[in-house]
């Protein structure tokens, strides 16, 4: 027997979504041998006293949604209930430590997020960046380009 599971959510070796998340979560931040541990334990990333029990964990927390994972709003941070969320897939590449930021009229956006907001093709706009353009001439460029901005005949 593995142990005393009364918060209900290891029944006959079936563990529930949450718990193999739980167990997850705390392998990547205390498991020198866990092949994420660099990028979590190693990094200072840890786990709130709080949720060393699954029970508060899962109180404060909830059940996961249907297509989503346990995300660290700031990635910076340690897990807990201040700074986890259930995320989908797509919200948490764009909150990867990964993403490098463009910020346009004082809000910060993913190379993908302005991909998403302005048509433009996601790697046209990383090479435009790279190159150096400023965001005012990349943003021109694609709405010229797209028929979005219309030459004046007049």
């Amino acid at each position: 027997m593995r142990g005393n599971h009364k918060h209900g959510h290891d029944r006959k070796g079936q563990r529930t979504p949450e718990y193999h998340i739980w167990l997850q979560m705390k392998q990547r931040c205390r498991n020198p041998k866990h092949k994420d541990y660099e990028h979590y334990g190693a990094r200072g990333i840890h786990v709130c006293n709080e949720w060393n029990d699954f029970r508060i964990f899962i109180q404060d927390m909830g059940r996961k949604p249907p297509g989503q994972t346990l995300e660290r709003i700031n990635n910076n941070l340690g897990y807990s209930a201040a700074n986890c969320r259930w995320a989908t897939h797509k919200e948490q590449c764009n909150n990867s430590r990964k993403n490098h930021y463009i910020e346009i009229n004082g809000t910060l956006v993913t190379f993908e997020q302005l991909s998403e907001q302005t048509g433009l093709n996601y790697s046209t706009l990383r090479s435009r960046v790279y190159k150096g353009y400023p965001i005012e001439k990349i943003l021109y460029l694609g709405k010229f380009k797209t028929g979005l901005c219309q030459k004046s005949t007049t």
